[in-house]
C-alpha cells in the first residue's frame, strides 16, 4: 500500500475516534450486521466501547439440530461481560442449514439426508445445553432482559425457565416450537409485568396449570396472547389425518377456561376482570369451548389483531366472533379490530365448504376498516367466497393483504396446487380497492405469467400500486417434466429466482426509469413449518423437493447510470426463514405466514 494511502486511512481513523460518542453511536447503528459491528469493536477500544452495546443488544444463540454443537454458545459465553450489560432480548433458535446457492455442486447433503424423520438431542446434550443457558442468563444483569424466545428443537427444563422468571422478568416471553420439560411446580409469584405472552405449542394435562396461573397473575398488564396446539397439529398435516376429528382441542380448550376461572378468581375474587389484551392468537383450539359457556374470558370488543390458525369449527367461530365484536346494527364505527388472520388448513369434511365460506364473507363484511387481512385457505372451504367482495369493504384502509388459496399441500415439483385465479385477475380487484396497500402477498397464475399479454397486464396493475415496498409471490411455477420446456418462467434455483426478479423490477421500471418505484423487497416461496423447526418432521423425501420450495428474500437497491436511468441491483438476503433479516428489514411480518405443510 503507498505511503500516502496508509497516511489518508490513520487520518481517517483518528477523526472517527475522535468524535463524541454520540455520533459514534449514531454511525455504528447503520451497521445492520451482528459481522460489521462486530468487526467495528475489534478495531480499538474507543470504538470497542461504542459498537460493543449495540452489539449485544440483541443475543441470538443459533445451534444446529441435529449436530448438536455447543462451540458456538462457550464462545459466547467467553465473551466480553461489559457487552451483556446491554443485553435487552435472547432468543435461543435453530440453526438453519447452509445458506448456500442451490446449483452449488458442493451441496452440504448431509444436512437434508434425514429430513423426514424426528430428530432430537439426546438427555446428556439437553441437559448441557440448559445449563450453558443458564449461564448466559446470570451474565445478563437482573430485570435487564425485556424479552425471551425459545425456538429450539431441544426442550426448555424447568430450572432454566424458574431462573429467568425469577432473574430477569421479561416483559416478552415466547416458547415456541417444541414444549418445557415441566417436571415440578414452578414458581410464578415474582413474575406479574408481563405484557407478551406466546405459547403455541402446549401439552395437554402438563402445562395447562402453570399456563393458566401465568396469565392470572399477568392479566392486567398482558396485551399480546398467543396459545395452542402447533406441534399437535403439524403432526395431524404430515399424517394426512383430520385434525377436526381430534378431542386434544377440545380437552384442553375446557381445561385452559376452567383453571383460567379458578387462577382468576383466587387473585381478583369472583369478580374477576376479563382478559383485556389487545392482541390474541389461537393454535388448533376450538374458541367456542373457550367462551361459549359462562362468563366471558376475554374482552372480545379491545380486540385490535386477532389470528385463528387451524382452529377447528370455523363456522360456528365467525358467528360467534361477528357477534361479539360487532354489534347487531350492522356498521359500526367504534369496531377496534384492525387486523385479522386466519389459516384454515385442517382436513375437514367438503361438505363444510360452503358453510365456512358464507360465515367469513358475513364476518368480513360487518364492519370496515382492517388494516391488515391474511387468509390462507384451502380450496374446499373457499369454493363461494370472492376476494372481491371483501376488498370493497377493507380495501381503501388495507396496507398489508395476504391472499393464498390452494388444494392441498405441495408434493411434486411439477404440479402446482394453489388457486390463483385464471389470469392473475385478482389483481385487478387489488388494484381497483387496495390504493393504499404497502405489503402484498399472493399467489400467481403461472401458466398465463408465460404469456406476453398477460405478463404485461400483471406488471401494469403492480406498478399502480404507488406505495407497494414488500412483494411476496407465494407459489412456486410447476417444473417441466424430463427437463422439457414451459411457456413460464422456470424458478428452479437461486439464480434463476433472480434471474426472474431483476427481470421483474425492470419490467416495473420500464415507463419511468428515471423514477425508481420504492418497491424494496421480492419474496418467492413460503415458509413452512419444518424450516422454522428444524429437526422436526417433513412431508417430502426428495432433497431437490426440499430445495425447490424454500422462501428466498430478494432487497432491491437502485442504482443510476450514466444517463440518470434507474439499474435495479437484486440480492439474495434470505432462504428458508426470515431470521437472518431482522434487523434489515421492517416488513418482513407478510413474509411469516406459513402454512403447516
Amino acid at each position: 500500500m503507498p505511503d500516502e494511502d496508509i497516511d489518508n486511512s490513520s487520518q481517517l481513523i483518528m477523526s472517527l475516534t475522535s468524535l463524541p460518542p454520540e455520533v459514534q453511536g449514531m454511525i455504528a447503528s447503520f451497521l445492520l450486521r451482528p459481522s460489521d459491528l462486530n468487526a467495528l469493536s475489534r478495531t480499538c477500544k474507543t470504538l470497542r466501547d461504542t459498537s460493543l452495546p449495540k452489539l449485544y443488544r440483541r443475543v441470538d444463540v443459533r445451534i444446529p439440530a441435529r449436530h448438536f454443537q455447543l462451540d458456538a454458545l462457550r464462545n459466547l459465553l467467553c465473551g466480553s461481560e461489559k457487552g451483556f450489560t446491554s443485553s435487552q432480548h435472547l432468543r435461543i433458535l435453530p440453526q438453519q442449514g447452509p445458506f448456500h446457492n442451490s446449483r452449488d455442486k458442493n451441496l452440504d447433503n448431509d444436512w437434508d439426508e434425514e429430513i423426514a424423520h424426528d430428530y432430537r438431542p439426546g438427555s446428556r446434550a439437553s441437559s448441557l445445553f440448559n445449563v450453558l443457558i443458564r449461564m448466559l442468563i446470570t451474565k445478563i444483569p437482573i430485570h435487564c432482559l425485556q424479552s425471551f424466545e425459545w425456538r429450539h428443537i431441544c426442550p426448555m427444563d424447568i430450572s432454566t425457565l424458574d431462573l429467568l422468571l425469577k432473574r430477569q422478568q421479561p416483559r416478552c416471553l415466547r416458547l415456541e416450537g417444541f414444549t418445557v420439560d415441566l417436571t415440578r411446580t414452578i414458581t410464578i409469584s415474582a413474575t406479574s409485568d408481563l405484557e407478551e405472552l406466546r405459547l403455541g405449542s402446549l401439552e395437554p394435562d402438563r402445562m395447562v396449570d402453570w399456563i393458566s396461573a401465568l396469565v392470572a397473575a399477568n392479566s392486567t398488564t398482558l396485551q399480546h396472547l398467543e396459545i395452542g396446539l402447533e406441534n399437535r397439529v403439524v403432526d395431524f398435516c404430515l399424517e394426512g389425518l383430520f385434525y377436526d376429528d381430534s378431542d386434544s382441542k377440545h380437552r384442553l380448550t375446557k381445561q385452559l377456561r376452567q383453571k383460567l376461572e379458578s387462577c382468576l378468581a383466587n387473585i381478583h375474587g369472583p369478580s374477576y376482570p376479563v382478559l383485556s389484551v389487545s392482541s390474541l392468537t389461537l393454535i388448533g383450539l376450538n374458541l367456542l369451548d373457550l367462551e361459549t359457556t359462562g362468563r366471558p374470558i376475554i374482552d372480545w370488543k379491545n380486540l385490535e389483531a386477532l389470528a385463528l390458525k387451524s382452529c377447528s369449527q370455523i363456522h360456528g367461530t365467525l358467528n360467534f366472533l361477528k357477534a361479539a365484536i360487532v354489534n347487531p346494527d350492522g356498521f359500526v364505527e367504534g369496531v377496534k379490530l384492525k387486523s385479522f388472520d386466519l389459516r384454515s388448513d385442517i382436513r375437514v369434511p367438503s361438505l363444510h365448504s360452503a358453510v365456512v365460506a358464507d360465515s367469513l364473507s358475513q364476518f368480513l363484511t360487518s364492519f370496515k376498516g382492517l388494516i391488515h387481512l391474511g387468509l390462507l385457505l384451502e380450496d374446499r372451504q373457499i369454493s363461494s367466497l370472492t376476494l372481491n367482495t371483501i376488498l370493497q369493504n377493507h380495501g381503501p384502509t388495507l396496507r398489508r393483504l395476504i391472499w393464498d388459496v390452494r388444494l392441498h399441500e405441495r408434493t411434486s415439483i411439477t404440479k402446482d396446487v394453489s388457486r390463483a385465479q385464471s389470469g392473475n385477475t385478482h389483481l385487478m380487484s387489488i388494484v381497483r380497492n387496495c390504493r393504499l396497500l404497502e405489503e402484498l402477498g399472493l399467489s400467481f397464475d403461472w401458466p398465463a405469467l408465460g404469456k406476453e399479454g398477460v405478463w404485461v397486464k400483471v406488471v401494469k396493475r403492480l406498478r399502480s400500486l404507488k406505495h407497494l415496498r414488500t412483494l411476496h409471490i407465494r407459489n412456486l411455477p410447476p417444473l417441466p417434466q424430463d427437463d422439457g420446456e414451459s411457456s413460464w418462467p422456470e424458478i428452479s434455483d437461486d439464480e434463476r429466482s433472480e434471474v426472474f426478479v431483476t427481470r421483474f423490477v425492470r419490467a416495473l421500471l420500464a415507463r419511468r426509469p428515471e423514477r425508481p418505484p420504492i418497491l424494496q423487497t421480492i419474496a418467492i416461496g413460503i415458509i413452512r413449518y419444518s424450516d422454522i423447526c428444524a429437526g422436526k418432521g417433513s412431508p417430502y423425501d426428495s432433497e431437490r423437493m426440499v430445495e425447490f420450495l424454500k422462501l428466498r428474500v430478494y432487497h432491491i437497491e437502485y442504482q443510476r447510470n450514466f444517463q440518470g436511468d434507474c439499474i435495479p441491483v437484486v440480492t439474495l438476503i434470505a432462504k428458508g426463514t426470515t431470521d437472518a433479516i431482522q434487523d434489515s428489514c421492517h416488513n418482513i411480518r407478510i413474509l411469516q405466514s406459513e402454512w403447516m405443510a
